[in-house]
């Protein structure tokens, strides 16, 4: 400050103080003393991300240490925000980081502190005096000591006084501090008289704040800003997504409001209605009643993806946080999460709707299904055409002769997602079985049909199958389907189509995977290199030889474990040296990612044996505590 004003007398005012310092398990099982630390084979670090205060920090600390990166396990492992950090050192994905001590007390981490950060107001010593800046001082804290001088350092006194009084708004302690700043900069005037009465308080005018969401029902529409949402009850729970190609994104805590608590805002649904939901691109997808009021949703497990028997409560929300942070604009500000209360399940992704900025209350249409059956067989219902039908999917449209605009799905893509075992990713439409000739049946439900060979219909985007005329569900004749386009003749329009069939032999069933022959409930996966999926039962298991070790845990000490060799067992899946790393994937959602040859190289890494029949964890000396996966379900190799 005496730099940057060395002929002014400045004083600064403390508005804030926080410490850094290192945050580690509760109890510091890795005895950790200072930031030399960092740098133990038996130490994982989370790291804050490069550019962010802390980050700087820690590099230069390390460098005059004579650290390099590289030496730090878990380096370049990062995080945007103190809290995530925290977080991570919770979960015992990593057994330090460097931040807030606040953030370590949310947590109930341990502590080391390292050094204090003070965030000062700059005031020119002859603004002191004057009554707004008496005011703003006067609402921040109580900041003057007897004795006090002039240009001194005024401290931040009377803490617990300070989080107990009113504090003046942000915006506008920030509007002050620029006028008195810019008054800092420009030299000093000659004062003026006193006037006989106090000049008048500085006022700002609030800012409203934009609406981010319009929700419209038959007769009113309403807007919301972020802070009117977070007004309205709050749903909060664990969500995650399967993509059409079986792609899992595991479970994540979402906050938000149910979409059955937004129709209440809107004075309630009626019989037969739902909520349609417009993302900023366009796209728009329709939630019925039941989806809304009894989370009617098909949920699968995030650790194979297989469908649920006995689904957990599922709600679906207008999601605003993620983690514990604003969801990001290339998702957000809002999106669609189907949330239950324990990170155990995952539903479809096309529920998942991005950058939403429109609700809108409609009845909704009857429900309906388009069976395809070729090599192989399908069900595609009104959700997934619908989201198969965007503009930014596969959609397409045709204009006929009336000016009408119909809108669905090119035939030849739905004919391409059962002709043969590739059903969505990379060349799904298979042109080597088209060349090769086959026929394309579409039946309506009363059963009328047409024919087509199969090279008319190859990639062709001419003929489509419609879900919409003028963006409205067809009428009764044509529902729910109804096959169009410009090269079609008027005995090929069929309406009300119920099913597309493809005279192709069915895809064969494939053959059971190598390994150990699977009898009985499946307890673990093992997807080893290439396409090779082993499943093990309790009792196959336990056939590979049962032994009995005592390891020394990274929590709690020696402990005695019974269990399998993990060796034999990937020996068992045909992973070897060649595989480059291991996602380990718990029954809850949880995986971490360790390299294979680590756990190749641990003679005794082993999978363990719980109390209870069907628990299973994995016991990995010598790897970070992240790898002693509990509740373990799956190992990929990659």
């Amino acid at each position: 400050v005496a730099h940057l004003f060395p002929d002014r007398p400045m004083a600064l005012v403390t508005l804030a103080e926080r410490v850094q310092g290192i945050l580690f398990q509760p109890g510091n099982p890795k005895g950790i003393r200072d930031l030399s630390d960092f740098a133990r084979d038996d130490v994982m670090i989370r790291n804050r991300n490069r550019g962010s205060g802390t980050r700087l920090w820690l590099d230069a600390s390390l460098q005059m240490l004579g650290i390099p990166a590289e030496a730090v396990q878990g380096y370049p492992s990062e995080v945007s925000t103190h809290t995530q950090l925290a977080r991570a050192v919770y979960q015992g994905e990593a057994d330090v980081g460097l931040g807030l001590q606040a953030a370590a007390s949310a947590f109930g981490l341990g502590f080391l502190p390292l050094f204090q950060e003070r965030y000062h107001l700059v005031v020119p010593e002859e603004n002191l005096s004057q009554p707004p800046v008496q005011w703003m001082l006067d609402h921040l804290w109580p900041f003057t000591e007897p004795g006090a001088t002039p240009g001194s350092e005024i401290d931040g006194l009377e803490r617990e006084k300070m989080r107990t009084r009113h504090r003046l708004p942000r915006m506008l302690a920030l509007g002050l501090a620029a006028v008195l700043l810019a008054a800092a900069c420009a030299p000093a005037a000659t004062p003026a008289p006193a006037p006989t009465q106090p000049p008048p308080l500085p006022t700002l005018a609030p800012t409203a704040a934009p609406p981010i969401l319009t929700v419209s029902g038959p007769s009113a529409g309403l807007t919301f800003t972020r802070a009117e949402l977070e007004a309205l009850p709050v749903t909060e729970g664990f969500a995650g997504i399967k993509s059409s190609t079986g792609e899992i994104t595991l479970p994540v805590t979402y906050r938000g409001v149910s979409l059955a608590d937004l129709a209440e805002a809107m004075g309630g649904l009626a019989p037969g209605n739902g909520l349609n939901l417009i993302a900023k691109d366009g796209y728009a997808l329709t939630f019925s009643e039941d989806q809304l009021l009894n989370g009617a949703f098909i949920a699968y497990d995030p650790a194979t993806g297989d469908e649920l028997k006995s689904p957990p409560a599922l709600t679906a929300i207008l999601a605003y946080e993620r983690d514990g942070e604003p969801i990001a604009d290339d998702f957000g500000p809002l999106r669609v999460a189907i949330v239950s209360d324990e990170g155990n399940q995952v539903t479809d992704g096309h529920w998942s709707v991005k950058w939403v900025t429109t609700v809108e209350v409609k009845d909704l249409v009857q429900e309906w299904a388009l069976e395809l059956n070729g090599g192989l067989s399908d069900s595609v219902d009104r959700a997934s055409f619908e989201s198969c039908s965007a503009p930014q999917c596969h959609g397409g449209s045709w204009t006929d002769d009336q000016g009408q605009v119909w809108s669905g799905v090119p035939l030849w893509l739905l004919v391409g997602s059962v002709d043969d075992a590739v059903q969505h990713e990379g060349p799904a439409f298979n042109d080597d079985l088209a060349a090769a000739g086959y026929t394309i049946t579409v039946t309506a439900s009363d059963g009328y049909s047409t024919e087509f060979e199969s090279a008319a219909v190859a990639r062709n985007p001419d003929i489509l199958v419609a879900h919409l005329v003028d963006g409205q569900p067809l009428p009764e004749k044509y529902f729910p389907l109804r096959l169009v386009g410009s090269t079609l003749a008027k005995n090929q329009l069929v309406g009300m189509i119920r099913q597309i069939a493809l005279g192709l032999e069915p895809v064969p069933t494939a053959a059971p995977s190598e390994g150990v022959e699977s009898t009985g409930e499946v307890v673990l996966t093992i997807d080893g290199p290439g396409d090779a999926v082993t499943e093990f039962t309790d009792a196959e298991l336990r056939a590979l030889g049962v032994v009995t070790q005592t390891l020394e845990h990274p929590k709690k000490g020696a402990t005695e474990y019974e269990g399998v060799l993990l060796a034999a067992l990937l020996e068992a899946a045909g992973v070897t040296d060649a595989v480059a790393a291991l996602e380990l994937v718990a029954s809850d959602g949880y995986s971490t990612e360790v390299p294979a040859s680590e756990v190749l190289a641990c003679a005794d890494c082993m999978l363990t044996f719980g109390e209870a029949p069907g628990e299973y964890a994995l016991a990995m000396p010598g790897l970070p505590s992240n790898a002693w996966v509990k509740g373990i379900a799956r190992i990929e190799a990659k």
